[in-house]
């Protein structure tokens, strides 16, 4: 599957003879309704290599689930894993890290992955298909066999799970939750904290 193209290397590249499924979800800054910088992107990549390119919208999940079949050619904002390396080729155009969101002042008592891990009463969540740092995604997947692990299936409702209580933290990058924190959230936004736990590993 086509997860990116090298639009300086255009001349030399050969469209396939069927349009391209580029897939797209909910991605804050870099996609959202039609619009960020990953659509700003895939217009420059299209305008450079004239290939007949069809944007979609559909759940993370669903995007890898059709990269694998080859009915999606092109995804976005996708870390690279081992297990997705099978089916796709990756071109790095974004770093960032994922921070930590939870309410105000839980840093204050909770300060590591372990010290969260060991309070079985505190729970967590994710976006379902969504990849973090290595870390972060062992941990996660513990939560998850411990039953303390809570998908969804955007950004938004990820936050809003912070926000009504329902669990105690959740991972995201700068790019993505800083729109709805400074948007669709913001009457919320001094209810939350963000910390990187990176830091303390």
């Amino acid at each position: 599957s086509l997860f990116g193209i090298n639009i300086y290397s255009a001349e030399k590249f050969d469209c396939p003879k069927k349009e391209i499924v580029a897939a797209f979800d909910d991605r804050g800054y870099n996609y959202l309704k039609g619009v960020g910088f990953d659509i700003d992107l895939l217009n420059a990549i299209t305008e450079e290599t004239n290939c007949k390119i069809k944007k979609v919208e559909m759940p993370r999940a669903r995007i890898f689930e059709l990269l694998k079949t080859g009915e999606v050619g092109m995804a976005f904002f996708v870390i690279k894993t081992e297990e997705r390396e099978k089916f796709s080729y990756f071109i790095p155009y974004m770093l960032q890290g994922n921070l930590l969101i939870s309410k105000k002042g839980f840093s204050k008592k909770i300060k590591t992955l372990d010290s969260f891990e060991k309070d079985k009463t505190l729970l967590f969540s994710k976006v379902n298909g969504f990849k973090h740092e290595e870390n972060f995604d062992v941990f996660l997947d513990r939560l998850e066999n411990s039953n303390r692990l809570f998908k969804v299936n955007n950004t938004e409702a990820l936050l809003k799970m912070v926000i009504e209580d329902r669990v105690q933290g959740v991972f995201s990058l700068p790019i993505v939750f800083s729109m709805y924190l400074d948007k669709e959230l913001l009457k919320y936004k001094n209810e939350v904290e963000i910390t990187d736990w990176q830091k303390s590993m």
